[in-house]
């Protein structure tokens, strides 16, 4: 009769042959999985090996290749690195030619790839710079495709590969060439190493310019996957959060409405809950808050032991659908939590339906001593304005600089916000802190009460703001009254300028538009461009701010040029924050 011992290791044996087993099943079953994505996967590689080569050509221009005028580098080991590269590059040609990855029609979608490289190629060898610009244009066939065309690609790729292939695909096929992609991916950040100190810096902004205008156009969570996929391992933190919260956008449209213009978008149902885990339904019998008359603008609170701010909207109609969109506005803030953003960090919502209203909530706990509301205190921008009457020109193009990285993080994600004003620039600190500390501390963008998806299906809910007369001055000219045109990124720029031209002479709009316009009651509300045309004006601002500043002012100003898809592939945003970047450290 065998002992206990020996029947519990013969019982451990058995269980880890089950285990084995098991395990091997599993493997069996994904490298079934792994052969029957061939054509996705060997489209996305070929995708990833397409924005090597232009992080290649753009490397290239900064050393004087091929043209000149050659840069004094380390010519011997970029020579090894280059021969190494280009090892890889007739490997990656032989398994794209093993396994027919490559989707596109000479003659059909891929034709626009041909052209813009004939283009790319006569910039070249007339010395013009490789931009941002015109990578994008080459890019965007690859990236920003429509579903039929990409799903054309995939399909080909998968009809051109038997049983036998697939499988052999599965067993070593993709994992090879991935390592390939890898490590070409690691060579180019080599050669960027031998790049000037100057030339590193401009070389990486020029990439990520590239990825936050590729990001800005993706219309489709597939789209977005396909651009964070590709971009390199250095890509800016910044640029991966908006094309985070880009996705959520995207699925949040298609789980609500179906998609409306994202027809392409295959997102599944279920995903919006997987990335806004974590965004809380405050109970509003628990929320204190203190009189009636606070139900309005921002409040500091307090929900059960913890200090919060909440930002109320008022619902005058439409409870449940305006509630739908103002919630999903709630997930988004919460996603919304790189630096990048400059937003509270928004914890989740409340709402009221017997007042009709509805609150964003912020976890401010970072900026308190205690769990009595009384403990901290928060201060606008246009409230300092007057509070703090002296800033220096370091602090005020601070604020400027990170309200201008907040507006083009927003416009990345495809998102308006609709109601950019100093009274929306708000400072958290202590219940004693002084204006001036207030001032030095960091500012967040708030007031998104009415903010919307950059989207036909959401410009049918667009709504004008209710709020003080004031406020109208900050709106674009077409964006005034009830003959308004529909809201556009162009018109939170133009409300970003007003608060630019406020920072920069620190004065409040309504004294600056004053003193150098005249109107009266009955006439229109004077435009920004009214206020430029005064040589004094242009005189003071000159003597209070540098030429960078007034450039980011005009720049904000600027009508969008006309592209092939109807945006600026520039950025008019990025402009503007660069430029503002040079003028903070210039002072």
């Amino acid at each position: 009769m065998a002992s206990g011992i020996e029947t519990a290791s013969a019982a451990f044996g058995i269980v880890s042959l089950a285990i084995q087993l098991f395990q091997g099943c599993v493997e069996g079953y994904k490298i079934c999985y792994t052969a029957q994505k061939i054509g996705r996967d060997g489209d996305l590689l070929f995708t990833k090996l397409a924005v090597q080569r232009s992080r290649l050509e753009a490397w290239a221009h900064k050393a004087g290749l091929p043209h000149g005028p050659f840069k004094r580098l380390h010519w011997d080991p970029i020579i090894l690195i280059l021969g190494q590269q280009q090892d890889l590059l007739r490997s990656a040609k032989e398994m794209q030619d093993r396994y027919r990855l490559s989707g596109h029609d000479p003659q059909g979608p891929g034709q626009d790839v041909t052209v813009q490289d004939e283009k790319l190629r006569r910039r070249q060898s007339a010395g013009v710079a490789t931009d941002a610009s015109s990578l994008v244009e080459r890019l965007r066939p690859l990236f920003i495709a429509t579903r039929s065309v990409r799903q054309a690609e995939t399909d080909s790729i998968q009809q051109s590969n038997g049983l036998v292939k697939r499988f052999t695909w599965a067993l070593g096929g993709k994992e090879k060439l991935e390592k390939i992609v890898l490590e070409i991916t690691t060579l180019n950040s080599q050669l960027v190493e031998y790049l000037n100190d100057a030339d590193q810096i401009e070389f990486r902004h020029e990439v990520g310019t590239l990825f936050r205008a590729l990001v800005s156009e993706c219309s489709a969570t597939e789209e977005v996957d396909v651009v964070r996929m590709a971009m390199p391992p250095d890509a800016p933190t910044a640029i991966l959060a908006a094309a985070r919260v880009k996705k959520l956008r995207l699925a949040l449209n298609l789980a609500r409405h179906g998609g409306g213009n994202d027809k392409k978008t295959t997102q599944k149902p279920d995903e919006p809950q997987i990335l806004t885990e974590g965004c809380k339904h405050f109970k509003s019998q628990k929320l204190v808050i203190g009189m009636e008359t606070q139900y309005h603008g921002m409040r500091i609170a307090s929900y059960n032991t913890t200090v919060v701010m909440v930002e109320w909207r008022t619902i005058t109609a439409n409870w449940d659908g305006v509630k739908e969109h103002l919630r999903d506005l709630a997930m988004l803030l919460h996603q919304a939590s790189d630096s990048a953003f400059h937003s509270l960090p928004c914890a989740g919502y409340v709402d009221m339906q017997e007042s009709g209203r509805f609150g964003f909530v912020y976890d401010i706990t970072d900026f308190t001593t205690g769990a009595d509301a009384s403990s901290v205190q928060s201060r606008s921008l246009f409230d300092l304005f007057t509070e703090c009457p002296f800033v220096s020109v370091e602090d005020r193009t601070r604020i400027a600089c990170d309200m201008a990285e907040a507006v083009l993080q927003l416009h990345t994600a495809g998102w308006l916000h609709k109601g950019i004003c100093s009274e929306n620039i708000q400072f958290v600190g202590a219940a004693r802190s002084s204006p001036r500390s207030m001032v030095n501390s960091h500012p967040f963008l708030v007031g998104y009460g009415y903010a919307r998806p950059d989207t036909a299906s959401a410009a049918v809910m667009t709504e004008l703001p209710v709020t003080a007369a004031n406020r109208d001055l900050y709106r674009h000219p077409n964006a005034r009254g009830q003959a308004r045109h529909n809201f556009q990124m162009r018109f939170d720029m133009y409300g970003l300028a007003c608060v630019l031209v406020e920072l920069a002479l620190w004065r409040r709009l309504d004294d600056v538009l004053r003193k150098y316009c005249s109107w009266a009651a009955q006439q229109a509300l004077p435009s920004m461009n009214e206020l430029f045309g005064d040589a004094a004006f242009q005189e003071e601002l000159s003597f209070h701010v540098g030429p960078k500043f007034i450039s980011a002012i005009k720049l904000c100003l600027a009508t969008p040029r006309e592209t092939g898809s109807g945006r600026d592939v520039g950025l008019i945003e990025t402009g503007v924050f660069d430029a503002l970047k040079v003028q903070k450290t210039s002072v």
